[in-house]
């Protein structure tokens, strides 16, 4: 069956395709990002079974798309995927008014919910029982929720781990030593998975010798999955190693500042997407400024502090994932917690004045993360041109991760969030970013479509 998935954020997106790749057996999908996109694939591509679409997006809502379906006589089938309730959209699906050919779902939306409806559309015939897990999550914790299998051919799984087990990282080793990319946990198990994309929830790390963790060994076994994960994107592991001694070794500047030292502590032993982000942008940010020959110690030292600490007040992982304050994700917080969010490049920026390892290049930078080529960031809404080169190699990284963790570093996605990236911030400074993020990932910026 063949599907396109409209919605701005990519977070819903991939929900949607995990939703489709594990109840339609082998199905082409399709993403668009709004409406005016949409609607160039549409013409492309005139035989989509079924279309499922957000209604408020940026660069054209729902409601031009649903026009051009209705006008094209589209054959398929609607779904509308959005958090406004139905009644607020009367003009908008007028068209379909009588019409078994338009459906819709409020978000935020469950993995079952939406499994259902989607079943119950289409004709579902993918039910397998057991769904892939890329096997470098499973180094960030020692017990497992839940069974967890080794694929022995399409027929056989072999169970390797069981529920409430501990294992060690040895024990996960030895399968990546085998080139190993995946283990597969059972179809039940996956919902909690979908439904918190972006973390594990059927692992977790339990602490041994009667609850007194060894944190460094811990933060070493975080830092293991994070390098892997950057590595399979392209960055060389001196790079890596460089910038892990800079995010190491912070801690000890920051000796006399007891509130930030505190802030850091939490920071580096934290298991979600904090502090992985932080990490990795550390380390792609690195490799970007290397690739630009702009390689020198202070340069990697500002990207790295700027890394660490730019996100150091946020204590959701859930809204950090979300970097255009438009996007429709940003709906599902509170008030108070959207204002916080607003607030924390500058708040962050405001306690690194004037100390002294900090100079204005990293309070630049970490104030500037959120803003946009198109002026529409946050908090300053600042234009793209006005942004200096250190910022936009920052924002870029800061992004590419972000885009990379939703997609649960899946190499297959490495074009579509770079074409994403070249549409949103393909001017000014940078331009040299994208190229060289274009030459990491050994893709042609001029002939790639």
């Amino acid at each position: 069956m063949k599907f396109l998935v409209v919605d701005d954020e990519a977070l819903i997106r991939q929900f949607i395709t995990l939703v489709l790749e594990n109840n339609f057996e082998s199905p082409s999908i399709f993403e668009a990002t709004n409406s005016k996109d949409a609607i160039d694939l549409c013409m492309q591509h005139r035989d989509f079974d079924g279309v499922i679409t957000d209604f408020e997006m940026p660069g054209g809502n729902g409601d031009l798309l649903l026009n051009h379906l209705y006008d094209s006589m589209f054959k398929g089938k609607v779904v509308l995927h959005t958090s406004r309730d139905l009644n607020e959209l009367g003009e908008a699906t007028k068209n379909y008014s009588g019409s078994n050919r338009l459906h819709y779902i409020q978000k935020p939306t469950l993995f079952k919910e939406f499994t259902k409806l989607l079943c119950d559309l289409f004709t579902s015939v993918n039910d397998e029982e057991y769904r892939r897990v890329k096997i470098a999550y499973f180094y960030r914790y020692n017990k497992a929720l839940c069974d967890v299998y080794l694929k022995i051919n399409d027929e056989k799984y072999l169970k390797i781990i069981h529920a409430s087990d501990h294992y060690t990282k040895a024990d996960i080793s030895k399968y990546i030593d085998r080139n190993l990319d995946y283990l597969y946990v059972k179809d039940q198990d996956l919902e909690a998975f979908a439904n918190q994309v972006g973390s594990t929830p059927f692992l977790k790390f339990i602490a041994t010798n009667e609850g007194l963790e060894d944190k460094e060994e811990s933060f070493v076994r975080i830092h293991t999955i994070l390098k892997e994960l950057i590595s399979s994107v392209g960055v060389d592991k001196t790079v890596i190693e460089t910038a892990e001694v800079y995010v190491k070794t912070v801690d000890e500047v920051m000796a006399d500042n007891k509130n930030l030292t505190n802030l850091l502590f939490k920071l580096r032993h934290r298991r979600d997407y904090l502090y992985d982000h932080s990490f990795l942008t550390a380390c792609l940010a690195s490799f970007l400024v290397k690739k630009m020959s702009w390689y020198n110690p202070k340069m990697l030292e500002k990207l790295c502090f700027s890394a660490l600490f730019h996100d150091i007040t946020l204590v959701d992982p859930e809204i950090a994932l979300v970097h255009d304050i438009r996007s429709s994700e940003i709906r599902k917080f509170s008030i108070e917690e959207i204002t916080a969010f607003k607030n924390h490049p500058l708040q962050v920026a405001k306690l690194l004045e004037n100390l002294p390892i900090f100079d204005q290049d990293v309070e630049n930078i970490i104030s500037a993360h959120h803003e946009l080529e198109d002026g529409q960031g946050f908090p300053k809404k600042l234009q793209g041109r006005s942004l200096r080169p250190l910022t936009c190699i920052f924002i870029l990284a800061h992004e590419f991760v972000r885009l990379m963790y939703i997609q649960n570093f899946d190499e297959r996605s490495h074009k579509d969030i770079l074409t994403y990236l070249f549409n949103t911030y393909n001017s000014g400074n940078f331009r040299d970013v994208l190229d060289a993020l274009y030459q990491t990932l050994q893709l042609n910026p001029l002939t790639e479509d």
